[in-house]
């Protein structure tokens, strides 16, 4: 009805229909063109609060471990360290450690150290430390706190039956002889940050030990003539000490050698300089063997 239907349909124009054609062959291909999969797009992860991760334990395997001061000072060296950390978290750890040496300040050197340590965020605790000094057995507690001002610190070491020669090398005394077993203990306190300045006192037992060619001995021997000094053997000895201004001040020395029997006081520095006040005391039969110039320097004990 007006003209808007046709019956039949009017066959299209020739070039309309070949263009048709074409683009319907192209569809076709283009369906039929196997497809090949691209790189799946990695999915990105956002970070949620309501991941939680937590470390039940690690461990430290060979390590090396160097304590320096704030001036940059080695104060301790800490070898073939092997630690497990049994329980970690915010703001604290604990565990065990084993060491192969602990040096500390080239004066004391500790090995096959073992201990279980704590850490609360405030204080490292070291309750329960055990190792081997001068092929004598050696006992150790130690606190410090890190984050306090100054970084202060305590030591309270326990040593029973080290080998006095040993102990005379590690303290640099190389070129020394002397044979002996001692034992002792030492209380220290201080800071971290200047730990060479550590105050303290000590007292110290030495047990069947001799003397052979040792300088400080052998001097005054030479000088009062008294042939004993030359090896000095000493049966007992003991020292009370007190550690300040890296210095070891001895309060008091006695050693008790046969008939000679010395005390004495001083100041020992960490540099290995010794200053001693000394009285001698020998019985009456070795000083009248003295010659007479240095026998008449001695008198009578009351």
């Amino acid at each position: 009805a007006e003209g808007q239907w046709l019956w039949p349909e009017m066959p299209e124009d020739a070039e309309e229909a070949k263009k048709k054609e074409v683009e319907k062959a192209a569809k076709e291909a283009q369906e039929k063109k196997p497809k090949v999969a691209g790189p799946k797009p990695t999915p990105s992860v956002q970070p949620s609060d309501d991941i939680d991760i937590e470390f039940e334990g690690f461990k430290v395997v060979n390590a090396t471990i160097e304590l320096r001061d704030m001036n940059r000072v080695l104060v301790a060296m800490l070898t073939d360290v092997q630690m497990d950390f049994t329980d970690v978290g915010d703001h604290r750890a604990a565990g065990v450690a084993n060491i192969g040496r602990l040096a500390w300040s080239d004066m004391i050197a500790l090995d096959g150290v073992r201990t279980t340590f704590s850490w609360d965020g405030k204080e490292l605790h070291l309750p329960e430390l055990t190792a081997a000094l001068g092929g004598g057995t050696a006992t150790a507690k130690f606190k410090a706190k890190p984050k306090k001002d100054k970084s202060p610190f305590e030591l309270q070491l326990q040593f029973d039956r080290a080998d006095f020669s040993k102990l005379l090398q590690q303290a640099g005394f190389s070129g020394q002889t002397a044979t002996g077993t001692l034992s002792g203990t030492i209380y220290l306190e201080g800071s971290m940050k200047e730990a060479r300045r550590a105050e303290g006192q000590g007292t110290l037992t030495l047990t069947d030990a001799r003397f052979a060619g040792f300088d400080l001995f052998e001097g005054v021997g030479q000088l009062l003539g008294i042939k004993e000094f030359s090896d000095l053997r000493v049966k007992d000895g003991r020292a009370s000490l007190r550690i300040a201004d890296e210095k070891v001040f001895v309060n008091q020395l006695v050693l008790m050698a046969g008939d000679v029997r010395i005390n004495a006081n001083g100041v020992a520095r960490f540099d290995n300089k010794l200053a001693l006040d000394a009285q001698l005391l020998l019985k009456q039969s070795t000083a009248e063997k003295l010659p007479s110039i240095v026998r008449d320097n001695f008198k009578a004990k009351d």
